[in-house]
């Protein structure tokens, strides 16, 4: 499984990658790009893509959730906050 971490902030980019390293949340791919530079077709190769990452929080609780055999919809995980997914539905702040 490989996973896709958008996270802007420098200091949070570099904390993904040290979690990375220690085997604490999916090994992936930290890209601290702007999301709005971010292609769709870049992100066809990961299981996981995860937006405004910070510190991995989803990534590590994901997992813990599955109990049991899991449905196929799992198989291929998008994480947004929950103010982002408001702040598209509703046209903003």
């Amino acid at each position: 499984m490989s996973a896709y971490y958008n996270e802007i902030d420098p200091y949070a980019a570099e904390w993904l990658r040290n979690l990375i390293k220690a085997g604490h949340i999916a090994d992936g791919v930290v890209d601290d790009r702007s999301i709005s530079d971010v292609r769709p077709e870049e992100l066809f190769e990961f299981t996981q893509c995860h937006f405004f990452a910070g510190i991995g929080i989803w990534s590590r609780a994901l997992p813990r959730r599955r109990v049991g055999r899991r449905p196929a919809c799992l198989d291929r995980i998008v994480s947004v906050p929950a103010f982002q997914r408001c702040r598209q539905t509703s046209g903003g702040f």
